[in-house]
């Protein structure tokens, strides 16, 4: 769950960096509300809502539809994630490191 009560099903980006290049994508829930974002132009950017309803059936075809369209899209959750896993990986070798020597 993110820090605002809403839990984050799926990120994506466009691959752009830049104000008026980026695009982000977001189905996000909490409750039974679910919604889509897309945010155009980083964190102050603008943003336009694809779905804000309680249908997660209705939700997941507004992303489908949107990443269809193309765009170099990435999922930035998988990012995240290896990005954690590698970062686990540096610790415990360091810890395996210090306790050897």
């Amino acid at each position: 769950m993110d820090d605002d009560g809403w839990t984050t099903h799926g990120y994506w980006w466009n691959g752009r960096w830049g104000r008026l290049a980026q695009v982000d994508l977001k189905h996000r829930s909490r409750g039974t509300r679910h919604a889509v974002l897309e945010r155009t132009g980083g964190a102050d950017g603008r943003v336009v809502v694809h779905y804000d309803g309680t249908d997660p059936e209705a939700a997941s075809a507004a992303v489908k539809a949107r990443l269809a369209i193309g765009d170099g899209w990435r999922d930035k959750l998988d990012a995240v994630r290896a990005s954690a896993a590698h970062i686990a990986a540096a610790r415990a070798d360091r810890v395996r490191g210090a306790e050897a020597g």
